[in-house]
């Protein structure tokens, strides 16, 4: 009833702006004289966000905004790419559909036949023969789905468990991405719920619980389809949003620390104070719409609960820290890193950071990133001499 009448609700705003459009012979005229009252660099921001919308408000902005607004080439990036984003989900989102009286499924061969993924990952696929299953596990009386990804003989490799970025729908990650299909590394991840699972994503509110209990299901996964996980060597990589999620995961639930060796933070975020500083018109605003962040006295609250620097106090000194982020990455800004490095270094932490030269997003222009990631985890680091096979 509630998405008739929203549905409804924008169906009538689209049709008045068609109207106005239609009989109005001056519309663009006096549009473009009411876009000009404002700061334009504020509405291009606001366009980026707009790309993310799934309703007619969100088509009427981005029209509106391309057709009266010139953008810097960097905010056309970034459009384009929300836009792809948004476009390849449905390709993503078929590869985890389940059947109502399904715990798992083998899609291998869909992820092989995938035009999302990457020819990279195609053949390591291959070349490693590797195994991946999508599956949904409880969570807070909800059912997440996520996947699991491994070669032969699971027990004698390293252990990823590999954060999502994006939110919701938003940047649903494929199972055959790089980061999930790295030479003999079994790789878990889950999508979090809300989305293509149950509940609501609350953006570092009760999503968190999704991962500790993941974690929790993990002999019972493994029970399921008759492999083993290796029980020394477990390692965290949290890209984007994932970052952030990683520290929460593991500040809330620091008992989870004890069973993990290292864990990197790629391209992520890190400090939501300069987060919503450097986007206030893209990532505030959508984190206002989707996510509860409030204008008022809650505003602190809100952000204190989710911030990653919040969560410092609580990590263990000896846990191993690898933070990677690049100079050109439109998203995330080296403040927000380094913030969190000078922290975690005044606080007797273990910490290595990475600063990439012209590196964008998840250093997705960078190739070898995951080589250079998986060095620095299996270096010096005795779990790999347990158990292990190369």
């Amino acid at each position: 009833m509630i998405h008739l009448i929203d549905l409804l609700h924008n169906s009538i705003w689209l049709i008045k702006w068609i109207f106005l459009a239609y009989f109005l012979p001056n519309f663009s005229t006096i549009c473009s004289h009411m876009l000009s009252k404002f700061d334009k660099k504020s509405i291009q921001k606001s366009l980026i966000f707009s790309t993310k919308a799934n309703d007619a408000r969100g088509l009427i902005i981005y029209s509106l905004g391309m057709l009266f607004i010139p953008l810097s080439a960097e905010n056309k990036g970034l459009i384009e790419e929300n836009k792809n984003i948004q476009t390849n989900f449905l390709k993503v989102k078929d590869l985890y559909e389940l059947k109502e009286n399904e715990n798992w499924r083998d899609i291998t061969e869909k992820v092989l036949k995938s035009y999302d993924t990457p020819q990279i990952s195609k053949e390591a696929i291959a070349n490693y023969r590797r195994r991946i299953f999508i599956f949904k596990y409880p969570s807070d009386n909800l059912w997440i789905k996520g996947f699991i990804s491994f070669t032969p003989m699971p027990d004698t490799h390293p252990l990823l468990i590999l954060y999502r970025w994006g939110n919701t729908d938003f940047a649903l990650m494929n199972p055959g991405v790089v980061f999930a299909t790295y030479k003999n590394y079994t790789v878990i991840s889950s999508t979090l719920r809300g989305g293509i699972s149950e509940g609501k994503d609350e953006f570092g509110g009760k999503d968190v619980d999704d991962m500790k209990n993941l974690f929790n299901y993990l002999p019972t996964l493994s029970k399921e389809l008759g492999i083993d996980l290796h029980p020394h060597c477990v390692f965290m990589l949290g890209p984007s949003r994932g970052g952030m999620e990683m520290f929460l995961t593991l500040s809330r639930f620091p008992e989870l620390q004890k069973h993990v060796n290292k864990i990197v933070s790629l391209s992520a975020i890190l400090d939501l104070h300069q987060l919503i500083k450097d986007r206030p018109n893209d990532m505030k605003l959508m984190l206002e719409n989707q996510f509860g962040l409030s204008k008022d006295h809650h505003e602190k609250q809100w952000i204190t609960k989710r911030d990653p620097l919040e969560s410092i106090s609580k990590i263990e000194h000896t846990l191993p820290i690898l933070i990677v982020q690049g100079t050109a990455d439109p998203r995330i800004s080296t403040k927000q890193s380094q913030h969190m490095v000078n922290l975690l270094q005044n606080s007797g932490h273990v910490v290595n950071y990475w600063e990439i030269k012209g590196g964008d997003h998840v250093l997705m222009n960078h190739p070898n990133i995951m080589n250079e990631i998986a060095n620095w985890l299996e270096k010096d680091t005795p779990c790999m001499s347990l158990k292990m096979k190369k």
